[in-house]
């Protein structure tokens, strides 16, 4: 051990700390998943103040967890995997919920769109799904404290203007998308 980690040592193992020190690692996880989702309604209403004007609409899925940006249901962007370690924004083709879109047409177009080709974007095997990992680690001490309830709006306002311009960025590649119908 070193100097400053027997002195924590010590420290915690007197008997008037220990307790209170066993106390806060048990309700940790809790309070760090707490801390975390209410960032991401920040992130949310963020995101529904800066698009105020515009066609864009804002839905937060508790269940999948994920906030997605949307003019036309069946082609959106968004964050998912909000309570993960690493979340991701993504463009999202949602072939169920439009039925008469023209999967071959949509695939092949997407591929070549140039903020995905050229930021070597991943994506599934069928295009339905092209995504980026964040470059926050929602495990990380630094990315913590930038979500605290004092520091969060400034990383919840960067988060949302991300991806309301990245979803600015691909609006007429969605047009052009939502109108490839199969014959």
């Amino acid at each position: 051990m070193s100097t400053y980690e027997e002195e924590i040592f010590n420290y915690l193992t007197k008997k008037e700390n220990f307790i209170s020190a066993h106390e806060i690692y048990e309700k940790f996880p809790g309070i760090k998943e707490k801390l975390i989702k209410e960032f991401w309604y920040e992130v949310k209403n963020s995101l529904d103040e800066k698009r105020k004007g515009t066609d864009w609409k804002v839905d937060f899925d508790h269940d999948e967890p994920e906030i997605k940006l949307y003019f036309d249901k069946s082609i959106y962007v968004g964050f998912e995997g909000l309570y993960d370690k690493k979340p991701n924004y993504y463009l999202y083709v949602y072939y169920e919920k439009n039925k008469k879109l023209d999967r071959v047409k949509i695939n092949k177009y997407a591929s070549n769109i140039k903020v995905i080709d050229e930021e070597n974007w991943e994506k599934e095997k069928e295009g339905t799904h092209y995504w980026k990992y964040l470059e926050d680690d929602f495990s990380n001490i630094n990315t913590l404290k930038r979500i605290l309830p004092e520091n969060r709006k400034d990383f919840a306002e960067e988060l949302a203007k991300l991806l309301l311009e990245f979803g600015k960025g691909l609006k007429e590649d969605i047009l052009k998308m939502s109108k490839m119908i199969k014959k």
